[in-house]
C-alpha cells in the first residue's frame, strides 16, 4: 500500500504497489504536510474499544501527529508535537 497527501484536499490517498489508486481515500484534517511509516508497535489508534498501533502517522500542517490502522474504520489518535522523527528500527520516534 502507498499512501499520497493531498494536503490542499485535506485527505490521504491509498495505491496499490502497481502505482494505481484503490479509490479509497482517508480525511486527514487539519490539512497533511507530512507522513512517516511506523513499522514499529508504538504510536497506536483506537476505535473506542481496542487499540492497534498506526501504520502511516501523519503530520498535519499545525503540528498534529494522527494515526490510522487498517485494523479500523474510523480510528482516533491525535497529539500535539511540533514535528516527527523516526527511530533507527523504523519506528515513531519522539516518545
Amino acid at each position: 500500500m502507498l499512501v499520497v497527501n493531498a494536503n490542499e484536499n485535506v485527505i490521504a490517498g491509498l495505491y496499490g504497489m502497481d502505482g494505481k489508486p484503490t479509490g479509497s481515500y482517508l480525511a486527514v484534517n487539519p490539512a497533511p504536510s507530512g507522513l512517516a511509516v511506523n513499522r514499529g508497535g508504538g504510536f497506536k489508534v483506537t476505535d473506542g474499544q481496542m487499540m492497534r498501533p498506526s501504520t502511516p502517522i501523519f503530520v498535519t500542517e499545525n503540528g498534529t501527529l494522527l494515526g490510522w490502522s487498517m485494523d479500523f474504520t474510523n480510528p482516533t489518535a491525535g497529539m500535539f508535537e511540533p514535528g516527527a522523527t523516526m527511530d533507527a528500527d523504523g519506528s515513531a520516534g519522539g516518545d
